[in-house]
C-alpha cells in the first residue's frame, strides 16, 4: 500500500507544474534551406553542380491547445527556403553562372508534441506534424561571367508556368521550454521542414529547410494540475 501511494505523489508531481489550456506561440526562426533536385548536364549546359544551401528564416503565430503532457498546435507563418547552385553554360562562349532562387511561402503547419519533464522549470517536447504552403513567389538571381548580374522575379502566370502554387510539407521538431510562471514559457529549438510534393513543374524538386526556432508560450486562463488529496489516499 505504500508503495501505492508513493507511485501516486511520483506521478502528481511529475505533473503539478503542467500548463493545461488554449495559448498563443509567436516564434522566429533562422538557418539553412536547400533542395535534394538532381541537375544534370545537357545540350547547352556543359558541367553543372549539385545544390548548395542559403539562408532560410520564417515568421510564425501559432495557436493551440496543452492537454496534460500533449499538445496540438496550428498557426500561420511566412517562410524563405531556396538553394544555390553553380553551372557552366558552352554554346557558342563559355559562360561561367552561378544561381540562387529564393522560394516564399505562407505556411499552415498541424504538430502533435509530447512534453517530457527535465526539472521543476525546463522540459523538453518532441512533436511532428504536416504543414500545407501556398507559395507566393519566387527570386531568381544569375550572376554570369562574362554577362554580369541578371535578376527575375517569377509571380502570376510566369510563376504558375513554372513552380506549383502549392506544397505539402512534413515536420519534426524538438521544443525545450522553461516555464516564467503559470502563463509564460520560453521556446526554443530545432526544426526540419522537408517538401513532399515538387516546388516547381520540372524537374522534380523537394525543398526542405533545418532552422533553430524561438519564441514565447502565452497560455489563456492558464491551468496548473495540481495534485489532489484523493490521488495520494
Amino acid at each position: 500500500m505504500k508503495k501505492l501511494i508513493l507511485i501516486a505523489c511520483i506521478f502528481c508531481a511529475l505533473n503539478s507544474n503542467a500548463q493545461n489550456g488554449f495559448f498563443l506561440q509567436p516564434e522566429f526562426g533562422a538557418g539553412i534551406g536547400n533542395t535534394t533536385a538532381k541537375f544534370q548536364s545537357n545540350i547547352w549546359v556543359i558541367r553543372t553542380d549539385q545544390p548548395k544551401p542559403v539562408t532560410a528564416y520564417d515568421f510564425r503565430l501559432g495557436a493551440g491547445f496543452n492537454f496534460g503532457h500533449w499538445a496540438i498546435a496550428s498557426g500561420i507563418g511566412y517562410e524563405r527556403s531556396g538553394f544555390k547552385r553553380h553551372y557552366i553554360d558552352g554554346d557558342f562562349v563559355t559562360i561561367d553562372n552561378n544561381l540562387t532562387e529564393y522560394f516564399y511561402h505562407i505556411m499552415v503547419p498541424v504538430t502533435l508534441s509530447y512534453r517530457i519533464r527535465l526539472c521543476d522549470h525546463f522540459y523538453i517536447a518532441p512533436a511532428a506534424g504536416a504543414c500545407v504552403s501556398y507559395n507566393t513567389y519566387v527570386d531568381e538571381t544569375i550572376v554570369s561571367k562574362p554577362g554580369g548580374t541578371s535578376v527575375y522575379k517569377y509571380t502570376g502566370t510566369m510563376f504558375e508556368n513554372n513552380f506549383n502554387r502549392f506544397s505539402l510539407w512534413g515536420i519534426v521538431k524538438a521544443e525545450l521550454g522553461y516555464k516564467l510562471n503559470r502563463q509564460l514559457t520560453v521556446t526554443a529549438g530545432p526544426e526540419m521542414q522537408y517538401m513532399v510534393t515538387s516546388a516547381n513543374k520540372n524537374p522534380n524538386q523537394n525543398n526542405y529547410t533545418v532552422m533553430l526556432n524561438a519564441g514565447v508560450k502565452w497560455f489563456l486562463k492558464a491551468k496548473t494540475t495540481m495534485p489532489s488529496k484523493a490521488s495520494v489516499l
